[in-house]
């Protein structure tokens, strides 16, 4: 053989084992590529799986935050009915309080107006009381005047009736 075959040949011999190398790494890939395929689709199917799972309970997630949802509103409303409530209730109790302050106001002064009229009515009847003991002592003075003077007048009488009797006797006497 010639150089050039033999070189030709070393080539060739040469190249095939490249190719086997080539071969035997796209093998290695396809081998390695296939079980990545196999790991890949039990992976999808895994993962498929999980989504499903994930999406039920994302519903039953959803489904729990609107009854909560609908409870809270539920339960607020029930507050705020119930604030609104109380707060009536406070306006009412308040507008009475209010009511009995201007009763308690007007009560007391009706018992100022009273405790004036009292004194006065207590003044009047001082006043009323020294009227009395002042006309009880002008009637003893009175009293004691008019027997006095009854007195007198009696005396006066007898000594008109006792001069008027010797009048007569002395008319009679010089009548005669």
């Amino acid at each position: 053989m010639s150089t050039a075959g033999k070189v030709l040949v070393v080539l060739v011999t040469l190249m095939l084992l490249g190719w086997l190398g080539l071969l035997a790494m796209v093998a290695r890939l396809n081998d390695n590529w296939g079980e990545l395929v196999v790991k890949n689709a039990e992976q999808i199917a895994s993962l498929e799986k999980q989504l499903g799972d994930t999406t039920d309970l994302l519903a039953k997630v959803k489904t729990d935050i609107a009854r909560e949802q609908t409870f809270r509103d539920l339960r607020l409303v029930e507050l705020r009915t119930d604030v609104a409530d109380r707060e009536q209730i406070l306006t009412h109790t308040i507008e009475a309080l209010e009511r009995v302050k201007n009763q308690v106001k007007g009560q007391q002064e009706a018992e100022k107006l009273a405790e004036v009229g009292k004194r006065r009515r207590n003044e009047e009847k001082e006043e009323t009381e020294k009227a009395i003991e002042a006309a009880k002592a002008e009637v003893q003075t009175l009293t004691s005047q008019n027997e006095t003077l009854l007195a007198q007048l009696d005396r006066l009488q007898k000594d008109f009736t006792s001069t008027l009797a010797e009048n007569r006797q002395m008319v009679r006497r010089l009548a005669r």
